[in-house]
């Protein structure tokens, strides 16, 4: 704690006018830093178990009214260093916030090459906060997807299958990836799978049919296939 301390009040002392640009971003870096500190045992909520503690509720309407939509505007309007610190600050209070590890991806894979826009970091806690929720692990093959580890995102979204089985997104990204792996009947069976839970966008049909690999599958195979216990999955990748 010292340490933030120190950083904070050196930088509060500078020249306002000198270097306006650089104590800004600066102690906004402390201020960060200071406040996860001091955040302490108020740290670390499980987004998918939002009743472990009484006021955990309240704590998530905060850190999402201050800091996910502002944050969101921030990358869209370019402020990536500021959204960053908006996203950061969520994920210290809720490692495995699903929107905002969705955008934290947007941020550091497509948008801003900077060395701290660092995701596996991020994924890692999440996945750790609570290794049995599904839609970390969707998140996580998404972005494993666009930056073309395809191994590693079957992985993530079969693990998300095999802890809810009805989960429609994981069977339909589980299909894209297949897709891009060229594995077409596999691809094709995911498609109409997510399909039968709901799912109903045309893009990877299209993509199939356009190749020429679409193959229907018998409707009752298929419930069959649902109310197949699923495999066993290796262990999931986040870096």
């Amino acid at each position: 704690m010292k340490s933030e301390l120190d950083c904070f009040l050196k930088l509060s002392f500078r020249s306002w006018r000198s270097a306006v640009p650089a104590v800004r971003s600066a102690i906004s870096t402390c201020l960060l830093l200071f406040a996860a500190s001091a955040i302490g045992q108020v740290a670390n909520r499980d987004y998918y178990h939002l009743g472990a503690n009484a006021d955990d509720g309240q704590a998530l309407r905060n850190v999402e009214q201050y800091h996910l939509g502002p944050g969101a505007e921030r990358m869209n309007t370019r402020n990536y260093a500021g959204a960053y610190e908006d996203f950061v600050f969520i994920l210290q209070y809720f490692p495995n916030h699903p929107k905002v590890l969705a955008l934290m991806s947007d941020l550091c894979d497509l948008k801003w090459k900077d060395p701290r826009c660092e995701v596996d970091e991020w994924f890692a806690r999440g996945v750790q906060r609570n290794p049995g929720a599904a839609p970390t692990y969707i998140v996580l093959g998404l972005h494993q997807q666009r930056l073309n580890r395809l191994p590693e995102a079957v992985e993530s979204y079969k693990k998300a299958i095999s802890l809810n089985p009805e989960s429609g997104n994981a069977h339909y990204n589980l299909g894209l990836a297949y897709f891009a792996q060229k594995k077409y009947d596999l691809a094709t069976r995911e498609a109409q799978l997510s399909k039968q839970l709901g799912i109903e966008l045309p893009g990877l049909h299209d993509m199939l049919a356009r190749a020429g690999q679409w193959k229907p599958v018998d409707p009752e195979e298929l419930k069959q296939d649902l109310q197949r216990k699923p495999a066993p999955t290796s262990e999931v990748k986040t870096n």
